[in-house]
Order: C-alpha cells, then sequence, then structure tokens
C-alpha cells in the first residue's frame, strides 16, 4: 500500500543518510522497519501490563488473559526472539 507522510526536515536528512549507509533505495524499508520496532514495543508494553496482574485474577480471568496474549503474540508483524524482526517484511 503507498501512502504519503510528512517529516520534519531534520528526519528526512537522517533518512537519506541511514538509507545510504545501508545501501538502500528509498526509505519504504526504513519506515517499515520502524513501524515494526513501535508495533511490537506496544506489543510488548500489553503483556508487560498483563503480566503485572499475576495473581489477583481468578481461573476465568486468567484463561481469558492467556487467549488474549496469545492473539497478541500471533499478531502478524510482531518481534519475535527468533527472528529479531518483523514477520511481514
Amino acid at each position: 500500500m503507498r501512502t504519503t507522510i510528512e517529516l520534519p526536515d531534520e528526519h528526512y536528512r537522517a533518512l537519506r543518510t541511514l538509507a545510504a549507509r545501508r545501501g538502500t533505495r528509498g526509505f519504504s524499508p526504513l519506515i517499515r522497519e520502524a513501524i515494526d520496532l513501535l508495533l511490537a514495543r506496544e506489543d510488548e508494553a500489553e503483556i508487560d501490563e498483563a503480566l503485572a496482574l499475576a495473581g489477583v485474577l481468578d481461573d476465568r480471568e486468567a484463561d481469558a488473559l492467556e487467549d488474549h496474549v496469545r492473539a497478541v503474540r500471533s499478531r502478524p508483524g510482531r518481534l519475535t526472539s527468533d527472528t529479531g524482526a518483523g514477520g511481514d517484511s
């Protein structure tokens, strides 16, 4: 999918420099990587919040929480310890 974003000049220059260092043509791979990292961090924060509830849930609530964690962990593009990168890149 194509989209347009507005960037401050300093971000544009920094992305150009990074793309050149990596030998990447264009910014799309860098933007996808940044989005994958942001989404993974949000997933991890959500899981950390849930884990902080340890011992305060009844069995039904605990089962629902486990189901939710499994769903979060199975989201496309989520970083995994195996790959170290998003699954959709």
